[in-house]
């Protein structure tokens, strides 16, 4: 039998929208999404649904592709650098808030449905 000791924390992907403008990834979305930290060049593109608020992201490891952000690595997770993006579609950073982030099959990109 395997011995559980991991009482204080989530094991579900959490995605964070931080009042600086930036938005954190916990470690089980990158480890539930295959994004490994050895890979130094991970980048994401991002989307949003005016209609159905939701913020969505496509991963990739293609640096040429254009409205890319670089993903930056922490102990914690990862770091997105994504104030211009919030602020262009007014989406609201006055606090901190949590949400989870899943992946939607249907439009192929993982999603944080901000109604949530």
């Amino acid at each position: 039998m395997e011995r559980f000791e991991g009482t204080s924390r989530t094991y579900s992907p959490k995605a964070s929208i931080w009042k600086r403008g930036q938005i954190g990834l916990n470690n089980d979305v990158l480890k539930k999404f295959k994004i490994k930290k050895d890979k130094k060049n991970w980048y994401v593109i991002c989307f949003y649904s005016r209609e159905r608020h939701l913020i969505g992201f496509q991963f990739t490891q293609d640096s040429s592709k254009k409205g890319i952000i670089k993903i930056s690595f922490r102990p914690g997770g990862a770091t997105l650098s994504v104030k211009s993006f919030l602020d262009y579609y007014s989406i609201d950073r006055s606090e901190n808030r949590r949400y989870d982030i899943t992946y939607e099959k249907k439009l192929k990109m993982y999603v944080i449905d901000l109604k949530s």
